[in-house]
């Protein structure tokens, strides 16, 4: 929308440029310093999906896979500030499916372990996910983002649009009692 008091008008244009300009010379995102982090790398990856039928998020994003494809250790996972975690994992996961490849592509397995089957090293049965491999019980980041890495994959292995382009469900509102209108539950019904 357009925002009248703004001396600049933020637009994907704009949005995309920043994005891009903040790619490092490995091919990776950080938030700082010189060097690739799975994570940003693949959160940045996720924002430029739906653009890469421009060339230049296509190269950016080619170059972005090859760094993380680089990054990935020899259990199928991914590390940040040095350790191997399961949300690293799921970030780059979530990144494939937008971009309609696989978890298990040719790239993102090593030693026979695909970033998904690293992903499902972390879970507990019926508890949820680990953050690390050595914690003794679950967390509530680890089991989100784990959550919504294996969704993103299901609805990429069953053909269906990507987690954040859902426009194969409806939604049905209702108002929740107490809070401001806008303020409603949208639970997500696929359409038949």
């Amino acid at each position: 929308p357009q925002n009248p008091a703004a001396k600049i008008q933020a637009t994907r244009e704009r949005y995309l440029d920043f994005i891009l300009q903040k790619q490092l010379a490995d091919g990776g995102f950080a938030l700082s310093g010189e060097h690739a982090d799975a994570d940003l790398t693949a959160m940045a990856l996720q924002a430029l999906a739906k653009y890469t039928d421009k060339p230049t998020v296509k190269a950016a994003a080619d170059k972005a896979l090859a760094c993380l494809a680089a990054m990935q250790r020899a259990s199928g996972g991914f590390a940040a500030y040095g350790a191997e975690n399961a949300e690293s994992c799921a970030q780059v996961v979530v990144a494939l499916c937008e971009l309609g490849i696989s978890p298990r592509d040719a790239r993102f397995v090593k030693n026979g372990n695909s970033a998904l089957d690293n992903l499902l090293t972390y879970y507990v049965k019926e508890k949820g996910f680990k953050h690390l491999q050595s914690d003794e019980s679950t967390q509530q980041m680890p089991t989100e983002q784990g959550l919504y890495a294996l969704v993103a994959a299901l609805r990429l292995q069953n053909r269906q649009n990507s987690l954040y382009r859902m426009g194969d469900a409806e939604n049905r509102t209702g108002g929740l009692v107490g809070k401001h209108p806008d303020v409603q539950k949208l639970p997500v019904i696929t359409k038949k």
